[in-house]
């Protein structure tokens, strides 16, 4: 007998966020997220993560009640109805529903499928009393013990008089130096190297890769910082730039390699320098440097393209987000293991859930050369009030993979609740947080920038004017 689906919600949140920099603009005091619930007829629940506009609110709102009453072994094994109701759905409410060349994704039916997939799972991975890295990983099970995550960290912004409010995420007494480092500036070399010392020896010892948002400063100025970040952390860590394509053909190719040539295997990789396939095939060919993408193959005929021209050696896109759910992620961790292309995850500004499925699709991926990225670590966990019991990160970037049930988390839906208020209360008199737009505080911090849209140079510092 199927196992009937009781009830599907969502709740849109709003989650603290500090002063990022990244070419699109800058990172709000709060970024919107979603948290979907699936709770099937035998009370096992399970939960998903994603990112939040009001185009994927408007079509989950019709969608999830199509899916109470059904079985959900059936579901989980017919998504792609899912995905065609979601586009037509799109294009009827006249929604943008594509990956786009901004840092965030503006997506609709990806991250719906996403939220649904990852709800559908883990309750029905609840249901079998498997964790849920058995259940995506087919006869075999899980692949690993352990999944291994990165430092990402990035520039921060001068905020101090702004009105925007950064203030409130200030400890009263930081616990060392990243937590004090975390709410002031950080754009010069210097600052740069002090604050990877400290998230290293604070916040995640042992990790042997930092990845630094760039596509910030002048190209000269983050060379300037990459080559002493790398030459402060020493040859066992390695460092990769991502600019998200903030550099022209030429730009990127000086850039990687005098980069390459400073500081040689520290550089491991470097990620979407430039924008569009032929353009990062040019720079791969021209630097011989592996390039990866978290923008530009957002799904699997882009993959596809991408291998053919060469132009990524490894991909990002085993983000369960963005690709539609963790079961993507894992066939494409299989599309990787035969085609040769490295296989990796991009993150976003995140909580515990995504981190949880984040684990569980490493578990059960194909290959796992490359460590995640996580905002979380770094940045989140801190401000989290949706999970009671959670993950830990060990030395090294590992999180061991659960054996209970399910995500292994203990989920705090009076924390879900208290962000769910907190959106609402935010946008009772307005819209300023129903979409990520990293557009608008940044005009309100530096006055009078633009977005990199209208200008011939595409870094942030730019179109500061």
């Amino acid at each position: 007998m199927l196992t009937k689906i009781d009830k599907f919600e969502f709740w849109p949140i709003l989650i603290p966020d500090f002063a990022l920099l990244n070419m699109s603009g800058l990172h709000a005091p709060m970024t919107p997220r979603i948290i979907t619930k699936c709770t099937l007829a035998d009370g096992a629940e399970g939960y998903g993560e994603i990112p939040c506009n009001t185009g994927i609110i408007r079509v989950m709102g019709t969608l999830l009640t199509q899916l109470v009453g059904l079985g959900v072994e059936e579901e989980l094994g017919r998504l792609d109805w899912v995905v065609a109701e979601s586009k037509r759905l799109a294009a009827e409410f006249a929604l943008a529903d594509e990956r786009g060349s901004a840092s965030f994704d503006r997506g609709v039916t990806n991250h719906t499928r996403a939220g649904i997939q990852m709800a559908l799972a883990s309750a029905f991975a609840m249901h079998k009393g498997l964790p849920l890295c058995d259940l995506l990983g087919g006869e075999n099970g899980r692949k690993r013990s352990e999944v291994k995550f990165n430092t990402y960290l990035f520039y921060l912004a001068a905020t101090d008089g702004s009105g925007l409010g950064y203030s409130y995420l200030k400890p009263r007494a930081p616990k060392g130096e990243f937590e004090k480092m975390r709410t002031e500036t950080v754009l010069d070399a210097g600052a740069v190297v002090r604050f990877a010392q400290a998230a290293l020896a604070e916040r995640m010892p042992g990790v042997g890769l930092v990845k630094w948002k760039l596509g910030v400063l002048d190209p000269e100025a983050e060379l300037e910082c990459m080559i002493a970040l790398a030459r402060a952390l020493g040859p066992g860590v390695q460092v990769v730039p991502d600019p998200n394509a903030a550099w022209d053909v030429p730009t990127a190719i000086g850039v990687i390699q005098r980069l390459k040539e400073a500081i040689g295997d520290q550089l491991p990789y470097f990620e979407d320098p430039v924008a569009g396939l032929d353009a990062m095939a040019e720079v791969h060919r021209a630097t011989g440097v592996p390039l990866a993408t978290n923008m530009w193959a957002p799904n699997f005929e882009a993959h596809e393209e991408a291998a053919r021209k060469g132009a990524i050696q490894i991909t990002l896109g085993g983000d369960c987000h963005y690709i539609g759910g963790s079961d993507e992620a894992v066939r494409l961790s299989a599309w990787c293991a035969t085609s040769g292309m490295g296989f990796g995850q991009h993150s976003n500004t995140h909580l515990a859930i995504s981190n949880a499925h984040t684990v569980h699709m490493g578990a059960a991926a194909a290959v796992h050369e490359w460590p995640f990225d996580s905002h979380y670590w770094p940045w989140q966990v801190d401000y989290d009030p949706t999970v009671k019991r959670n993950m830990a990160m060990e030395r090294g970037g590992v999180c061991r993979v659960p054996e209970e049930p399910g995500l292994g988390i203990d989920v705090a839906m009076d924390g879900v609740l208290t962000l769910h208020e907190e959106y609402l209360k935010c946008n009772r008199n307005g819209r300023a947080y129903q979409n990520r737009d990293d557009g608008p505080p940044a005009e309100v911090v530096y006055g009078g920038w633009m977005r990199p849209q209208t200008r011939a140079k595409k870094w942030f510092m730019a179109g500061v004017r």
